[in-house]
């Protein structure tokens, strides 16, 4: 086989060949050099030579006492930028910033004659200026000249940088998996991950911080974990806004600044040494093309960050986004649980109280007054449901009520106004007047005969305050002052809701056309803050009975209780529906006992609860929610009665306070 070789050859081709290592070595100018020129190399050298410039494989040879290099073109990236000049130059000088590691390897090498292989081996070099952590596997084999001395040395090897980092990374996440599965909350993940990233990575400083949008738009930290003795930056540090790291997370970019001492501008450049920043990495996470959010890493010292950290750095934060996504998802689906039994609650409290309030000479009337009241109820739960609780339109309301007199070829009723949007619990009050107004109408007034006509008309002004009026226009107009008598459940429940509810003013009357009203609310006021209902001018203990104050948001369950207390034989001396109006009025009456809802609208009870606490007076706490998150406050350990509350019950533990 070896015959078929070329025949013509000469004492030089053992550099032969177009490698470029090759061509660099033929090309050198070797006067002067200990190696002298390549046509006196001695046949030893020539033979490995040759065979580390035609191999395919990381070759190279250190040659001579000072251990000077030769290589062949796959070795020659693993200098880096030290090729091709460290072609014939001693490794010491070569390898300056690995000789404390490689040097008693060829020492042993030498001493031992037998050759030396190292798996993974960590060689910290600086090739880019910046010390890397590199890992390799090689081998030293002794090169033996003429007379058996060993003459140099024969390396081959491959970095194993990725393989060894892959690995530890895997331990790392998997250890990481394990941690997060131990979080009891979303501050606790960010503390898990960031405290967990920084100490794999060396970092003094790791945070992530999420875009926000709404009300006030920037960035809010959601975790921050510093090494001991560093200050954290939290949302003061804006990094988004330092160009290096700025336009490149907007990009959806990975932003670094490896040396922070070279920023340009002043001031950054001293918020960087005051933060103690040598080095920086910004990771971003973006969705639907928009930053989302981002990771940041500060370490200590000037140096690059490696395409391994980036790469964690990512796996990481997307790790960490999934996890928070899981625990608000879950978060959500537990509001929406509790939300939805608190909203069942107070709908059976609702209908309850509209047993108890309805009233008619006989049963069938009785039955047709709280079905069609429920069928009421029922409707606008729907119409709220459909909007998922969120604002619903003035426009959807009305039309959700009066929406058989809208429908036909000729109306009786006519709607006219702006877009106006109401929250749930003004929706759902409004929706309550409408239907009380439009019953009395189908018994009364326009809408009980085809010939009758309805107009409904709204106007809002600068300040937002809204004016519906409800103009009824019929043939017979007779409407009697019987029938605006202001002691029925009916008056009663729309003064309580417009007044007292939502704030606003009603008043009505008979003209020639028929019955109308109008309505006035200050859109600006939230509905689930009833006014205080004024107390009687009455003293201490007049008639001799327990005198109870009640504190409760839905005017009709507050008037229920009202009504149940005082046939127990109480005496009321005050309603609220919020803790503004129930201190105000708790400064002017001093009672003996008091039923606090917890939950009032968008707030809390507890600075009431609070206040009759500190002046001695008993109180029953009622609520809507499974569990309330009162545990450790003013309200732990005191009677509860859920909602709907039950007759009995309340008048147990009334007796027992």
């Amino acid at each position: 086989m070896l015959r078929r070789q070329n025949p013509n050859l000469d004492p030089m081709s053992f550099l032969s060949g177009p490698s470029e290592m090759a061509q660099r070595i033929r090309e050198f100018d070797w006067t002067g050099h200990p190696f002298g020129p390549p046509e006196t190399w001695p046949q030893s050298l020539r033979s490995a030579l040759a065979i580390a410039l035609n191999s395919t494989f990381p070759t190279a040879i250190y040659w001579g006492s000072d251990l000077r290099l030769l290589y062949n073109d796959a070795w020659s990236s693993i200098p880096g930028p030290r090729h091709p000049g460290c072609l014939g130059e001693r490794a010491e000088d070569v390898w300056y910033d690995i000789w404390h590691v490689i040097e008693p390897q060829f020492t042993e090498l030498i001493v031992s004659g037998t050759g030396i292989f190292l798996e993974d081996q960590l060689l910290p070099m600086k090739r880019y200026r910046f010390e890397e952590e590199t890992y390799w596997t090689y081998n030293f084999s002794p090169i033996r000249g003429e007379d058996g001395a060993i003459e140099g040395v024969f390396n081959s090897g491959m970095e194993t940088t990725a393989k060894v980092l892959e690995g530890r990374q895997s331990s790392f996440l998997l250890g990481l998996s394990d941690s997060l599965r131990g979080a009891t909350g979303t501050d606790d993940l960010g503390m898990i991950v960031c405290g967990a990233l920084g100490k794999y990575l060396g970092a003094i400083r790791v945070g992530i911080r999420e875009v926000q949008r709404a009300k006030s738009p920037g960035y809010r930290t959601l975790a921050e974990w510093t090494a001991t003795d560093i200050d954290p930056v939290g949302d003061q540090f804006a990094m988004e806004n330092i160009g290096p790291v700025a336009l490149p997370l907007a990009a959806g970019k990975v932003g670094q600044i490896i040396d922070t001492s070279e920023v340009s501008e002043p001031t950054t450049r001293e918020a960087f040494h005051s933060a103690g920043t040598g080095s920086l990495l910004a990771v971003p996470w973006m969705k639907d093309h928009r930053l989302e959010a981002s990771l940041f890493i500060h370490r200590a010292n000037a140096g690059r960050w490696s395409d391994a950290d980036i790469a964690l750095t990512e796996q990481v934060l997307e790790r960490f986004l999934h996890e928070i996504e899981q625990q608000r998802s879950l978060e959500r689906e537990q509001i929406m649980a509790s939300e939805i039994d608190h909203r069942a609650r107070n709908l059976l409290g609702v209908v309850r109280a509209l047993v108890n309030q309805n009233s008619a000479d006989d049963v069938p009337s009785y039955k047709a007054k709280l079905l069609d009241r429920l069928a009421g109820l029922s409707n606008t739960h729907s119409l709220l449901a459909g909007n998922r609780w969120s604002v619903v339109s003035l426009d959807d309301v009305l039309r959700n009520e009066l929406s058989p007199y809208l429908s036909s070829d000729t109306p009786q009723a006519t709607l006219e106004g702006p877009a106006v949007e109401l929250s749930p619990d003004m929706a759902q009050a409004i929706a309550m007047v409408v239907h009380e107004l439009a019953t009395n109408a189908m018994k009364y007034g326009a809408l009980t005969g085809v010939t009758g006509k309805l107009d409904v008309a709204w106007e809002v002004s600068h300040d937002e305050i809204l004016r519906i009026k409800w103009q009824e226009r019929t043939v017979d107009a007779g409407r009697t002052l019987r029938e605006l008598d202001s002691s029925g459940f009916g008056t009663n429940l729309l003064v309580q809701i417009i007044e007292r509810q939502l704030g606003g003013e009603f008043s009505r009357g008979l003209d020639t056309d028929g019955f109308k009203c109008e309505i006035v609310i200050d859109l600006r006021r939230d509905a689930g803050i009833p006014e205080e209902r004024e107390v009687p001018n009455c003293p201490e203990n007049g008639q001799g009975r327990t005198r109870i104050f009640i504190v409760e948001d839905d005017p009709i369950i507050s008037m229920d209780l009202v009504d149940t207390v005082e046939a127990m034989g109480y005496e009321v001396v005050g309603t609220a529906g919020s803790v503004k109006a129930g201190l105000s009025q708790l400064a002017k009456v001093t009672p003996d006992l008091a039923v606090v809802d917890i939950n009032l609208g968008k707030e809390t009870s507890e600075a009431i609860a609070k206040h009759l606490v500190l002046r001695g007076i008993p109180f029953l706490q009622l609520t809507g929610y499974e569990f309330d998150a009162t545990a450790g406050s003013v309200f732990d350990g005191r009677p509860r009665l859920m909602k709907p509350i039950s007759e009995d019950s309340l008048a147990e533990e009334l007796r027992k306070l």
